[in-house]
């Protein structure tokens, strides 16, 4: 929260993200003092921007993730090439304690691919190509994304990233609404920009996998404005 930085120095928070619910009320007075100290508050989603001005009186604006602020020519320029000749899609799983295996499979098996992912589960070992960390850091993720047939994820940045290559993916929901972590307002703030509703599933919801294109051209457009609009900001608080 900037707290090491004299009141002097103009301060600046860019796509903060709370990412809960709320704000725990033991937190309230270290936000109103911290936080109001910053000069230019922007948060990445709307929730965060609600609840900064409901249960402390600040004001933010609502900017883009950074990642978003790059297109995919900007992206290309890190990205390593994955190496695999079959079809295959990319799992990238944050959710430890996840109940995917079954419907991933026989997605896979119906369409005939291959899997490989990234997972933080390591008996996902056992039912598809699991990648380790060391192996796939932020250039060969690229890749992985880029070479996927469809992108299979319960992450924010692993959506954003199908999304800025235009691929077919889907997310699943990794938290409940009443989860006390629960940090699905970032997913919320993707579905309210790019009205990805189609592409987004809860497990134990459904029985079978079915990709629902995304209209890229669309996409596009509003990310070229919600572009403009956070790169103003920072070049405004930096005047």
């Amino acid at each position: 929260m900037l707290s090491f930085v004299p009141d002097e120095v103009n301060k600046i928070s860019y796509a903060a993200s709370i990412g809960l619910e709320d704000i725990p009320d033991n937190l309230i007075g270290d936000y109103k003092k911290y936080i109001g100290r910053i000069n230019h508050i922007s948060v990445r989603e709307e929730k965060g921007r609600y609840l900064l001005q409901e249960k402390c009186g600040l004001e933010s604006t609502v900017v883009l993730d950074p990642t978003l602020l790059l297109g995919k020519n900007e992206w290309d320029n890190i990205k390593k090439e994955f190496q695999v000749k079959s079809n295959y899609i990319f799992c990238y799983f944050l959710n430890k304690n996840h109940k995917y295996k079954q419907l991933v499979k026989e997605f896979a098996e119906n369409n005939n691919y291959e899997i490989y992912g990234v997972s933080d589960n390591p008996a996902d070992d056992s039912w598809m190509h699991l990648l380790s960390h060391q192996q796939v850091g932020p250039c060969e993720f690229i890749g992985m994304i880029e070479g996927a047939k469809a992108i299979i994820t319960d992450s924010y940045h692993g959506t954003i990233f199908s999304m800025l290559y235009h691929k077919n993916f889907i997310l699943f929901e990794r938290f409940s609404k009443d989860d006390k972590i629960c940090q699905n307002s970032r997913i919320e703030q993707l579905r309210h920009y790019f009205s990805i509703d189609d592409n987004i599933v809860k497990s134990d919801s459904v029985s079978k996998l079915e990709l629902c294109p995304v209209d890229y051209k669309s996409f596009e457009i509003t990310l070229a404005k919600l572009r403009d609009n956070s790169i103003r900001f920072l070049k405004d608080a930096l005047s």
